[in-house]
């Protein structure tokens, strides 16, 4: 459990509300009630949990580019060429190849943001989740982008997919419930107070780590379609000594009852 905290106590009065249950909120949506219950003296308690899952597919991204050059006797930048994209897919898919990728697990696309005004091609590998197919990956990569002079590989980095999302996300409020009926029950027995049922629930919070780059996989187990532009936070720096994980982190408060 990587992360915890603590972040509001306080003791409240609550009129009666109706019990009522709803689902789950989705990350950075508005707070929504899960529970809530009887009137009386309340103890508040606002905490925050996590829990994590093994990531089961990771996605590479890197892209080729010719940023073009500065003319000194013309005094301008000098834009590049356009990309020879048909040259690009013949140094990478036989390279890829011969690291067992197969070129269904690729995809390639143009796009005109490349330094200076020149074009990029991205290529964007789906693998499974071990550091040997990414090394594998790199390393090919590194042998494709060998083969030109003129133009520059730069490796944008890892996207993580997990088809664990429902589950990590209901385990981390369950460790968030559970942190806070055990900090509710410090403040009941610092006060002289007996610690009642479960009042209210609000998630405030939800979302996965890494930020930006760990992603739900679709229920036939693809990536979702990217949503960020080009050199967006889509993407995280790869790390081969770090574990293939990602992580929900929820906040919830919550209102116990007291006596």
């Amino acid at each position: 459990m990587l992360f915890r905290a603590l972040a509001l106590t306080g003791v409240t009065l609550l009129s009666t509300i109706a019990p009522s249950f709803a689902a789950p909120t989705a990350p950075g949506s508005e707070p929504l009630v899960l529970a809530n219950g009887h009137d009386g003296t309340t103890i508040a308690v606002s905490v925050s949990d996590a829990a994590t899952a093994s990531v089961d597919r990771v996605q590479m991204k890197y892209g080729f580019y010719d940023g073009g050059f500065y003319n000194y006797d013309a005094g301008q930048y000098e834009k590049p060429p356009s990309l020879n994209i048909p040259a690009i897919e013949s140094a990478v898919l036989p390279a890829l190849n011969r690291a067992g990728i197969s070129a269904s697990s690729v995809e390639f696309a143009e796009s005109p943001v490349g330094l200076y005004g020149g074009g990029e091609v991205s290529i964007v590998i789906t693998l499974p989740a071990s550091h040997t197919a990414i090394g594998n990956a790199n390393d090919a990569m590194s042998d494709a982008a060998s083969q030109f002079s003129d133009i520059t590989m730069q490796t944008f980095g890892v996207r993580l997919g997990s088809n664990g999302c429902e589950a990590i996300g209901r385990e981390a409020r369950e460790n968030a419930l559970a942190l806070a009926q055990e900090r509710a029950g410090i403040l009941a027995d610092s006060m002289g107070m007996t610690l009642g049922e479960v009042m209210s629930i609000h998630e405030t919070y939800q979302d996965m780590i890494p930020y930006g780059s760990a992603t739900c996989l679709e229920p036939s187990g693809e990536f979702p379609p990217i949503r960020l532009a080009s050199y967006g936070g889509e993407w995280t720096m790869y790390n081969s000594s770090a574990p293939l994980e990602v992580e929900m982190t929820t906040s919830i408060e919550v209102m116990f009852a007291a006596e």
